[in-house]
């Protein structure tokens, strides 16, 4: 479950009830003294509650104390992880197995019956007592200290009719050496001594004997560990700086292709330029897709250094004014490096953001509806629309129109101010009430029926199905700006998920577009997650909205609080 990276959506913080209530559930499901319990969460120690994504896209609760990971929640059932475990092993039931095999557990294996190590193949008692779904522990007989947990995928009963021929005995979820165990912390496994296996115990079983196939690996997420038995912190820093040096020089090129390309195809560009216009005018729109100019996972840092080095090439020249501003001021067309360049990559694979702006045209049809209730039934039944159908604006006019024709409600007098009234029947006085003289406007009419009814509203557009009807009015997209820590502008955007707009790529045509880096956060009072970008980008999301996802102007609230263009 934790082989791959997780990501963490939010982190909170737990109230002194919400504490309790944590303390009487973890009481419920591993009974322990108040001592332990006092152990296990401190009274003043703070419990964190981290809301994180896996990489299959599930969401599910970590909760830590003390910085330190002690449980996870998946289908609202708390499972422990190994540091719980590890302070208190014996509330599980613990299968052994031998040392040999624990590398092939950690690379993502489950454990099979052929796996398990037995005192006696006749004792009763040889599988544990468990059922299955239940938690389990695994052990190896070197070390008594479990390296991972799980869930039985057997009962003892089945584990004892199976015998040693084979079965998956306990799905593996968490081991030590995942991302789980590193999440917040990275304690050592503790050595306990030797498995307690009383008596002589069964010769190690082959790892190559456990019908272990590749879907099996594949789709269980442990952590893929290190050559020896338990994953060293050197080796595993190695691999990360190889992983990091790797990502270095990735991004590097990236960013050598975007300067080059950016040159070939900008040669009106006026000159001086500032480095940051350059970044975004030249650079960013030939960027590849689905990539950033990410200059801090760079080697370079910054863009100035980056632009520095390319201007010990020859191709630019960079001056300095007295400010201390640094700017572009002469740009080599004619260099070998821009002259020999051959863009290899697909051209549709490299779209600027205004280009996609002008090629994609996903035309949104959003439709404000009226939900019939049973105040205003009668008045739709003659045309067999009945409570909790939806009619539109035009259809509501319609009904009303031809009810008031075929009652004869309309008043023939000739004085032009009641020329154009609507004589109140009984069905229309329990719904909207009696008038004076029992007469009312037309427009009147329209306002008073439109307030009994209710409202419902239904967004489509060419790349997605009908949008499911939701009760009340469309939220507007809300975009304002806030400040941070350091006094830093940030720029929040709610309810684009309303709209059908995905986050995932909003925000990374976001990233493309300002140069700034986004988040994506849940807010409490929202339906859906808010967008946070860096700096005030209101021009540059409403420019968006409007131009490609053809948000109409009405529905966007904010436009105030956008910078001031200089004249």
């Amino acid at each position: 479950m934790f082989k791959k990276p997780i990501r963490v959506k939010s982190e909170t913080q737990m109230k002194s009830s919400e504490k309790k209530k944590f303390q009487s559930q973890v009481m419920g499901l591993y009974p322990m003294t108040d001592d332990e319990l006092s152990m296990l969460c401190p009274r003043k120690e703070i419990v964190l509650v981290s809301k994180v994504c896996l990489s299959n896209n599930s969401v599910i609760n970590i909760y830590s104390v003390n910085r330190v990971p002690l449980f996870f929640l998946v289908n609202e059932k708390l499972y422990p992880s190994l540091y719980f475990v590890w302070k208190f092993p014996d509330k599980f039931p613990c299968f052994t197995v031998h040392q040999s095999l624990v590398q092939v557990l950690m690379n993502g294996a489950d454990l099979m019956l052929a796996g398990i190590m037995v005192r006696d193949k006749s004792e009763p008692e040889r599988y544990n007592n468990v059922n299955r779904g239940d938690i389990c522990v695994v052990n190896s007989l070197d070390n008594h200290a479990p390296f991972a947990v799980g869930i039985a995928g057997m009962s003892s009963a089945e584990m004892r009719s199976a015998g040693q021929a084979g079965g998956k005995s306990v799905v593996i979820w968490h081991v030590y050496g995942d991302y789980l165990w590193s999440f917040k912390d990275k304690q050592p496994r503790p050595d306990a001594g030797p498995a307690r296996l009383p008596g002589e115990v069964l010769e190690p079983p082959d790892p190559s004997g456990l019908s272990l196939d590749d879907k099996t690996v594949e789709n269980n997420e442990g952590i893929t560990g290190s050559e020896n038995d338990v994953p060293e912190d050197e080796s595993q820093g190695a691999d990360n700086e190889q992983d990091e040096a790797s990502e270095r020089e990735e991004i590097d090129k990236v960013l050598e292709y975007s300067f080059i390309k950016g040159i070939k195809k900008s040669k009106n560009l006026t000159l001086p330029i500032s480095l940051s216009k350059f970044q975004k005018d030249v650079m960013i729109p030939v960027c590849p897709n689905n990539t950033t100019l990410n200059f801090k996972k760079s080697s370079y840092k910054k863009l100035l250094p980056f632009l520095t080095h390319m201007a010990e090439t020859g191709i630019i020249k960079i001056e300095t004014l007295k400010t201390g501003i640094h700017q572009i001021s002469h740009i080599k067309y004619d260099h070998d490096l821009i002259k020999s360049f051959i863009d290899t990559r697909k051209d549709e694979e490299f779209i600027s953001t205004a280009e996609e702006v002008k090629q994609e045209d996903d035309k949104l049809a959003i439709s404000e509806k009226y939900a019939v209730t049973k105040a205003v039934e009668p008045l739709f039944k003659p045309f067999l629309v009945s409570k909790g159908d939806t009619i539109d604006a035009k259809q509501l006019r319609r009904y009303i129109t031809e009810y008031v024709d075929m009652n004869n409600l309309k008043v023939a007098n000739n004085n032009s101010q009641k020329q154009n009234c609507i004589r109140l029947d009984l069905t229309l006085k329990q719904i909207i009430g009696d008038t004076p003289d029992g007469l009312i406007s037309w427009k009147d009419l329209m306002e008073k029926v439109k307030a009994k009814l209710g409202s419902v509203y239904e967004v489509k557009n060419s790349t997605n199905l009908p949008f499911k009807q939701q009760k009340g009015k469309l939220p507007p997209i809300e975009m304002r700006t806030a400040n941070r820590k350091g006094n830093k502008k940030v720029t929040l955007v709610n309810n684009l998920e309303c709209y059908l707009i995905d986050l995932k790529t909003f925000s990374q045509e976001c990233q493309r577009g300002c140069a700034a880096s986004t988040t994506i956060n849940d807010v409490p009072g929202y339906k859906c997650p808010q967008l946070q970008i860096q700096g005030n980008q209101i021009l540059f999301v409403s420019d968006l909205l409007r131009g490609k996802y053809k948000i109409p102007l009405h529905q966007l609230r904010g436009l105030e609080f956008a910078p001031k263009q200089k004249k």
